[in-house]
C-alpha cells in the first residue's frame, strides 16, 4: 500500500511540464485562466487542504498506511475483509453487477440488487428491464449452481427490502430497526 501511494499519489510527484501542457491545451480559449497557470501550479492543488504546500502534504503523509492497523500481510486478506464485512449495491441494469457474482474473483461478494430503473434518465423502462433481464440470464447461464443460488438469495433479500421500503412509505413509517427476519 505505502509503495503504491508513494509512486502514484504523492503530491510532489506531479509532472509540472505535463500539467502546463494540459492547462495550455484545455484552457487556451478561457479568459479565466489567461496568465494564471503559473500561479495555479505554484499553489497546492488539493481543493480540501489548500492552505499547505504540496511538499508539506507529501511530508505529512510520508509514513501513512491506511491498512497498518489491520495487520494485513497479503492481498487475499484484504479481499476477505471486504467480502465478509460489506454488502455491495448493484443496479439492475448495470453491467458491473456481473462482478459481484463473478467466480473469477475467487471470493464471494454480498450483492444487494437495487431498483434505479425509474430514474429521470430512463425514457422507456421496458428497454432497461429487458437489458437487466438479459444480463441476469447470461450470468445465470455461465454460473455454477452455488453462484446461481447466491443470485437467487440476493434477489430475494433485495425484493424484501424493496417491499419494506414501499410499505413504510405508504404507511408513512420510519425504517424498521431489524428489516429482515
Amino acid at each position: 500500500n505505502r509503495t503504491f501511494l508513494h509512486e502514484w499519489l504523492k503530491p510532489t510527484n506531479l509532472d509540472f511540464a505535463v500539467l502546463r501542457r494540459l492547462f495550455a491545451q484545455y484552457t487556451a480559449d478561457n479568459p479565466h485562466f489567461a496568465g494564471k497557470v503559473e500561479d495555479i501550479l505554484a499553489q497546492n492543488l488539493d481543493g480540501i487542504e489548500c492552505d499547505i504546500s504540496q511538499q508539506e502534504l507529501a511530508d505529512r503523509d510520508l509514513e501513512s498506511d491506511d491498512f497498518v492497523h489491520l495487520g494485513i500481510q497479503q492481498r487475499a486478506e484484504l479481499c476477505q475483509l471486504f467480502a465478509r464485512n460489506f454488502y455491495f449495491g448493484c443496479e439492475a441494469d448495470d453491467p458491473m453487477t456481473a462482478v459481484a457474482f463473478s467466480e473469477r474473483l475467487g471470493l464471494q461478494l454480498k450483492p444487494m440488487l437495487g431498483s434505479d430503473i425509474s430514474h429521470f434518465d430512463v425514457v422507456d423502462a421496458r428497454t432497461v428491464l429487458a437489458e437487466a433481464w438479459e444480463l441476469v440470464d447470461r450470468l445465470a447461464a455461465e454460473a455454477s449452481a452455488p453462484t446461481r443460488q447466491r443470485m437467487q438469495e440476493a434477489f430475494l433479500i433485495s425484493s424484501r427490502f424493496e417491499l419494506l421500503f414501499w410499505e413504510a412509505a405508504w404507511r408513512r413509517e420510519g425504517w424498521p430497526d431489524h428489516p429482515l427476519p
